[in-house]
């Protein structure tokens, strides 16, 4: 996929129930994310919960943290994708260590906020030369994007404020969509099986979905899906 491939959009199917799921009785629910190593409920975390997953992480965690490996990483995304309280997390695996599950999740925001703040800078100078100075930065959060404007910003940088107009509106509709997804889990009624159907168009391995779009900008720690991971961490630069 590419940026500029058509968005992303919401599963047809789904319409016509997600309008009926708070008055009808409820959907018998899939079996929830089956990739995920624990069972959980099979959406993520909204806003408010990975707010007291975090601060649940740092009680347990006696306010230490330090270093932590890419596995910890990994075990914190699984849990907040499926939803689970950091207690849960680690009753499902009790050989996670809370201090380095926190040094994680302390990690990927600082590291996600500085190359947002670098792709930010990008789209409020609009010149090739702030491609040029914040292209490694802002490519960590959104590698496709930049690459396309790096490639521009060297060849034919008079190109590059159009560019970004057309980039800005593609990260704008990703957004959106997302959004409207998570909205709609949120205003599903109690144990509606609607909400796993609608998480699989967040994310879902080996599938493009809205989360993983390339022009997807995480807004928080639990929107950070794998390949995401691996540019904020510099894994595909090591």
């Amino acid at each position: 996929m590419t940026v500029s491939s058509p968005p992303l959009l919401l599963d047809e199917s789904l319409r016509e129930e997600m309008c009926m799921c708070t008055y009808g009785s409820p959907v018998q629910a899939d079996v929830p994310a089956p990739w995920l190593p624990w069972h959980t409920r099979g959406w993520p975390a909204n806003r408010r919960e990975e707010r007291m997953f975090f601060l649940e992480l740092s009680e347990l965690a006696d306010g230490g943290s330090g270093t932590y490996r890419r596995s910890d990483a990994t075990a914190l995304l699984n849990g907040l994708r499926g939803g689970l309280t950091a207690r849960a997390v680690f009753d499902a695996a009790p050989g996670l260590v809370p201090a380095r599950l926190l040094a994680a999740y302390v990690d990927l925001q600082r590291r996600r906020k500085m190359a947002r703040a670098a792709w930010d800078e990008i789209m409020s100078v609009r010149t090739a030369e702030a491609v040029l100075e914040f292209a490694k930065a802002a490519g960590r959060v959104v590698p496709g994007p930049v690459s396309q404007l790096w490639s521009l910003a060297n060849a034919r940088p008079e190109l590059v404020p159009d560019a970004i107009n057309r980039i800005e509106q593609r990260c704008s509709t990703a957004f959106h969509l997302a959004a409207e997804v998570e909205r709609r889990i949120e205003s599903c009624s109690e144990h509606c099986g609607h909400r796993q159907q609608l998480a699989r168009q967040l994310f879902e391995p080996g599938w493009p979905t809205l989360w993983s779009d390339p022009a997807y900008l995480p807004t928080r720690v639990a929107d950070i899906v794998p390949e995401r991971m691996r540019t904020l961490l510099d894994e595909d630069a090591a």
